[in-house]
């Protein structure tokens, strides 16, 4: 969710991942398997909030202080193969 600090679950059947993210997409807070008709903590220093699939942090071992570059899925998969192509942070839609 961009611009957002916090975010809730009301309606939401599922539980998620959070990852909150300052305006240079480091990682600043994290909540695994934020439960469902919840909402979460605000955090002022937040820009974003990612929400993920659960366990999404722990199998990513996604720490704070770690920071995230958002790339196309095409970008992702020619970086992963060796490419050159460079991912533009902040770039979400």
């Amino acid at each position: 969710m961009v611009p957002s600090s916090g975010v809730h679950t009301l309606g939401v059947l599922f539980p998620v991942d959070l990852i909150y993210l300052d305006e240079d997409l480091r990682v600043v807070h994290v909540v695994e398997h934020f439960p469902t008709f919840r909402i979460a903590p605000l955090k002022t220093q937040a820009a974003s909030v990612l929400e993920l699939p659960p366990h999404t942090i722990y199998s990513s071992q996604t720490q704070l202080g770690d920071q995230l570059e958002i790339c196309k899925p095409e970008e992702m998969e020619n970086r992963l193969r060796g490419g050159s192509t460079t991912c533009l942070a902040g770039a979400m839609e």
